[in-house]
């Protein structure tokens, strides 16, 4: 993780609380965190995170630590929601007409851990930011999520459908069959060693 002055999206004297996210990636025969083998897929070779650190781009603790969690986000596999900065939102209803029910609904436990491709699930074009008040992703890189329903200094900021991404990713077998309907928050602190641990290089995935 570096704090720079000039990188590909801003230059000297951005005042802007802006973060930008690289990474580089192989399609290699991965093993699943499920268990499954020689499973075909993009994997994380190395991931480099920049945040403006010009001297008039003042951050507040929960400004930065929401900043943070949305790179942190990429670095671990998790694209933007607007399509016309990503074109992989992934869900399992999205409907522009019913946005605050298809969007905040639970759908991690609709992954298939040993074979997470072959899940019900769709890529989607939610628009250039969530349609309406009430869906309020981390993964907005307009806004970052924050709003009224979910301010900065949320404890709990992650949403389903975060959860569900990382499923998706990271797929675990669950204890039971039925998955809860929020799952609790991991740590910001579990997310950061996350980072530390992908740092490394590449291919840009991602700005603010």
């Amino acid at each position: 993780m570096f704090g720079v002055n000039d990188v590909y999206f801003w230059d000297p004297g951005n005042n802007r609380n802006q973060g930008e996210t690289w990474i580089s990636t192989n399609f290699t025969l991965a093993t699943l965190t499920s268990g499954t083998t020689n499973y075909q897929a993009k994997s994380i070779s190395g991931v480099d995170i920049y945040l403006n650190n010009n001297s008039n781009a003042v951050y507040t603790l929960d400004v930065f630590s929401r900043l943070l969690m949305h790179e942190i986000g990429h670095g671990l596999g998790l694209c933007d929601a607007e399509s016309n900065i990503s074109s992989s939102f992934i869900d399992d209803n999205f409907n522009p007409n019913d946005p605050v029910n298809t969007l905040n609904n639970s759908w991690a436990s609709l992954v298939d851990v040993y074979d997470p491709k072959s899940s019900s699930l769709s890529v989607y074009n939610i628009g250039n930011a969530t349609p309406v008040s009430g869906v309020d992703l981390l993964m907005e890189s307009n806004g970052l999520g924050i709003s009224v329903g979910n301010p900065l200094g949320n404890p709990n900021l992650l949403t389903n459908d975060e959860y569900g991404t990382r499923q998706f990713l990271y797929p675990f077998i669950a204890s039971n069959t039925q998955e809860p309907t929020t799952v609790p928050e991991p740590s910001s602190f579990i997310l950061f060693i996350f980072a530390v641990l992908l740092m490394n290089r590449k291919r840009l995935l991602k700005r603010k």
